[in-house]
């Protein structure tokens, strides 16, 4: 699941973000045959969305971060799955939060993503941080097509309206995981 927005090539452990490798363990442990690394992990869990939420209220454009917005819907899909009654209504309650920092990030605007041409005719920055760059926003369109698809799933599984129009995807498809 998270190796759909996550491209795992230039993921380096030590430069991540603490929510995002929280989401990671988390999402991870769930399933571990060891039920001692299970219970961490529904521990680590119940603490991630109140980390979450404090960072934003420090800071609101917080939730618009690729690190943060990864851990929110890493979280998101474990609370939705989980079968925990508490858990998916709060899952169903922070939809909205998730879906509202996309649109204020215009992540779903076509304008909002270029060719991967263009980031090599960004002079002033070495190969690598061109690298860096595309792969930040190509990063943020998988999100952007994961939070759409984890959308229309809750909406048949769990019969309740989609957070998310059709209409606002206009984004072009992302490229292939390979790269």
């Amino acid at each position: 699941m998270a190796s759909y927005f996550i491209h795992e090539p230039s993921f380096d452990i030590n430069n991540e973000r603490l929510e995002l490798l929280g989401a990671l363990i988390a999402y991870g442990s769930v399933c571990s045959p060891s039920l001692a690394l299970r219970h961490f992990g529904y521990a680590v869990q119940d603490i991630l969305p109140r980390v979450i939420n404090d960072l934003v209220e420090e800071d609101d454009t917080a939730r618009r971060d690729l690190g943060v917005a990864q851990a929110f819907y890493i979280q998101l899909y474990l609370d939705y799955w989980s079968a925990i009654c508490r858990k998916i209504e709060v899952a169903q309650a922070s939809t909205l939060l998730g879906a509202t920092s996309l649109h204020r990030g215009h992540h779903f605007r076509k304008e909002n993503y270029e060719a991967p041409e263009t980031h090599l005719c960004m002079s002033e920055l070495s190969l690598d941080e061109q690298w860096a760059c595309w792969i930040a926003k190509e990063s943020m369109r998988w999100l952007a097509y994961f939070a759409m698809t984890l959308d229309a799933s809750m909406t048949l599984a769990r019969k309740m309206p989609p957070v998310f129009s059709y209409a606002e995807m206009g984004i072009p498809l992302p490229a292939s995981m390979d790269l």
